[in-house]
């Protein structure tokens, strides 16, 4: 008989371990504060179980008168269970306050930083002694404070300062003037208000310069009265928005007269994006909205030869503007009695000439087909009379002819207007009108609706 041999258990156990946390933050003291948390935490579990099973069975039967019997069972059980767990958590929390606005002041601004874009150096619905106004673009591409900048005429002889902060973001616009009263200044809202003793701007032609506090140039623009920068009263002098630098404002046709309104009724876009120049006009332009000047008395006739005046007096309106005008709400009148409100759609077209009449009848009037028919509540005086357009108190032309002193005094002939001075200031000078030397309807001398005849 065979001896059975040991069963042998081994069993092996296995062992966990952690990792410890930390928290490191810095703080930087300067006018940057940076604030960094980080937190680590590590968990690490691990178990081990083997399970290992074996038997083993062995039967041994002898036929032999000898029975042997052997039966040997092993065992062995391992369990091993692995069971690894890491967890780590890591927060890393960084806060960052910069307070560096990076607003650049005046004294850091060079050539073009600043670009003059609209100047209202003659308002008409207010009195220029609050109505000036300028307007700058900020093209430095930084903020600006204007706190500091001297604004002067081109001698030194009108000099103010600004004296506190004017803060000017990128790209945008600020409006400086001698007054910041929107009821007053005709309905602007100016950023900076300086005195009107200190710096005024001439309705003729003038210089306005911009400078560091240091007298460093940013901007200036010498604008001449008419030649080839605008000239209107009640319209800002506005530059073409494809034009917006300090070289191409030195330019007098890279500006023009504004066409939007705002406030009391003055056009211009004080704060704003400016009207383009040389765009399609719109309109047509209403009563409210004209300004002296718009319209111009042109030709006169006061006095029928052929015909009688009861019928035949009529004067002549040209519109010497780019829109058309509506004349609907005006009144026509003379200085004493007279005074007549045009009611209706009466279109003066631009650069044309259209004639308003005592009569319609074109058998009595000679022939002249009149845009607007006022009827007898006008009469125009032989001698010496006055013709006025207005709106409110906005007198938008007057003519006062003297019956031959200065003006022609004729009796079957037009007083006309010279070609040459086609404006509401030339046509209060009585040498620049002239008798009419063509002919219309039944032999009278004149060009109604028509361009006049030159003196």
């Amino acid at each position: 008989m065979r001896t059975l041999s040991p069963v042998l258990v081994l069993v092996f156990v296995a062992c966990t371990g952690s990792k410890s946390t930390g928290t490191p933050t810095t703080v930087d003291l300067a006018s940057d504060t940076d604030t960094d948390t980080d937190t680590d935490a590590d968990s690490d579990t691990d178990t081990d179980t083997d399970s290992d099973t074996d038997t083993d069975s062995d039967t041994d039967t002898d036929s032999d008168t000898d029975t042997d019997s052997d039966t040997d069972t092993d065992s062995d059980t391992d369990t091993d269970t692995d069971s690894d767990t890491d967890t780590d958590t890591d927060t890393d929390t960084d806060t960052d306050t910069d307070t560096d606005t990076g607003m650049m002041p005046i004294d850091g601004a060079g050539p073009g930083d600043l670009v003059i874009t609209e100047i209202m150096n003659n308002s008409d619905a207010v009195d220029d002694d609050f109505g000036e106004w300028f307007e700058v673009l900020n093209a430095s591409g930084g903020d600006l404070d204007l706190q500091g900048m001297i604004i002067r005429n081109d001698g030194g002889s009108q000099v103010a300062m600004v004296t506190s902060s004017v803060l000017v973001p990128s790209g945008s616009y600020a409006v400086l003037g001698v007054s910041d009263d929107p009821g007053t200044n005709g309905g602007v809202f100016v950023d900076y208000a300086y005195s009107l003793d200190d710096f005024k701007l001439s309705n003729g032609d003038d210089e306005l310069v911009l400078t560091t506090s240091t007298g460093g140039l940013i901007d200036e623009v010498f604008y001449d009265g008419g030649p080839d920068f605008p000239d209107e009263a009640g319209f800002s002098m506005t530059l073409d928005p494809g034009a917006l630098d300090d070289v191409s404002n030195d330019n007098g046709g890279n500006w023009c007269a504004a066409t939007s309104t705002f406030g009391d009724g003055d056009h211009g876009t004080p704060g704003a994006a400016n009207d383009g120049c040389g765009g399609t006009p719109t309109g047509p332009l209403t009563a409210g909205e004209l300004v002296a000047g718009d319209l111009v008395i042109s030709e006169i006739f006061k006095d029928a030869d052929i015909l009688g005046d009861d019928e035949a007096e009529w004067f002549e309106v040209h519109n010497p503007g780019s829109v058309d005008i509506d004349l609907d709400g005006l009144t026509v009148h003379d200085l004493g009695t007279d005074s007549h409100l045009i009611q209706g759609t009466v279109i003066a077209p631009a650069g044309g000439y259209i004639t308003l009449g005592v009569s319609g009848d074109l058998k009595l009037n000679g022939g002249v087909a009149h845009a607007y028919v006022y009827g007898s509540g006008i009469s125009l005086g032989n001698g010496d009379d006055e013709v006025v357009l207005s709106f409110g108190k906005t007198v938008i032309d007057q003519v006062i002819y003297d019956g031959g002193k200065l003006f022609p005094d004729p009796k079957g002939y037009s007083l006309t207007l010279d070609p040459g001075a086609l404006d509401a200031v030339d046509n209060d000078d009585g040498a620049n009108w002239c008798e009419a030397t063509s002919t219309f309807g039944a032999g009278e001398y004149g060009t109604p609706a028509a361009a006049n005849d030159a003196c």
